[in-house]
């Protein structure tokens, strides 16, 4: 068994207990499907079977999660991106947790900032949910 098909037991094993019930937007897998894209095909820190068996796991676990539309929230996303000075898909995130009363969870810095500063979205990171 490669170190991937640990990593993807790992997934599902132990973090499965954090995401049953919670809330992402339908862009998360098209991000994580990037990342898995860009450590595979540009940093080579993995194989292609190895990407593909990570984006297998990573989807088992977006299925666990309740998935929300963004589509006829639009207008609302871009009113918060400008008011904030953050990027759509940031604001897509933090609209849906203000809407939604969710605590966001992220590891984007700069974007915990600007957060903090500038509307009352609750925020944590991994850390703080472990």
């Amino acid at each position: 068994m490669n170190s991937y098909s640990m990593q993807a037991q790992y997934l599902l094993g132990i973090r499965e207990d954090l995401l049953v019930n919670q809330y992402t937007i339908n862009l998360a897998l098209y991000e994580l499907g990037n990342v898995i894209w860009k450590e595979c095909f540009v940093f080579k820190s993995m194989t292609p079977p190895q990407a593909h068996e990570l984006i297998d796991a990573l989807s088992q676990l977006l299925d666990l999660m309740k998935l929300i539309s963004i589509k006829n929230i639009s207008h609302d996303i871009m009113n918060k991106a400008l008011q904030l000075g953050i990027t759509y898909y940031d604001a897509a995130y933090a609209h849906i947790a203000e809407i939604k009363n969710l605590v966001l969870v992220t590891e984007d810095k700069r974007l915990i900032n600007t957060l903090k500063k500038k509307s009352r979205i609750r925020i944590a990171t991994l850390e703080d949910i472990k």
